[in-house]
């Protein structure tokens, strides 16, 4: 009996694949049991969910079975925000160097999130700009929001 309440949850965050979740939707799964945040940190400790910010995971894709966007996970960290500067003229392969730092563009203030995934910054711009340049991309299963690919 103690084994099959271990796997119900475990198909559940299977189900979550790799889109970032907030405590609540964690809490709600785990709402029978009677300390639900203890169960969290410990699959947190286990590596079954990853840390984003403080109350955000992603399901590790050893569980979920999907590679993780760090595009994804950028827009959801700090939003609303979508990945430009270096990472996107990298991800569009028109400069050579390797980013180190994912950086979005938003319209509240500048911030930077470190976790076990990547250094995550946001610059704040001002809201008339932010909508300028905006494209919705696809991969592996998800859609994420990144600057447009600047034309030559």
């Amino acid at each position: 009996m103690a084994v099959m309440s271990q796997l119900i949850p475990y198909e559940e965050l299977k189900r979550l694949g790799n889109i970032p979740i907030d405590m609540g939707v964690l809490k709600s799964i785990y709402e029978h049991y009677q300390a639900p945040n203890m169960r969290i940190a410990m699959l947190e400790k286990k590596g079954v969910l990853i840390r984003l910010k403080r109350g955000q995971f992603v399901v590790s894709p050893e569980v979920s079975g999907k590679p993780l966007s760090l595009e994804l996970i950028a827009n959801h960290i700090y939003g609303p925000s979508y990945v430009s500067m270096h990472y996107a003229l990298r991800y569009y392969r028109l400069i050579p160097e390797q980013v180190f730092m994912l950086t979005s563009v938003t319209i509240k203030h500048t911030r930077v999130f470190d976790n076990s995934l990547a250094r995550f910054s946001y610059v704040g711009v001002p809201s008339d700009y932010f909508p300028i340049g905006i494209t919705m991309k696809e991969a592996d299963g998800v859609t994420f929001l990144i600057a447009t690919m600047p034309t030559v």
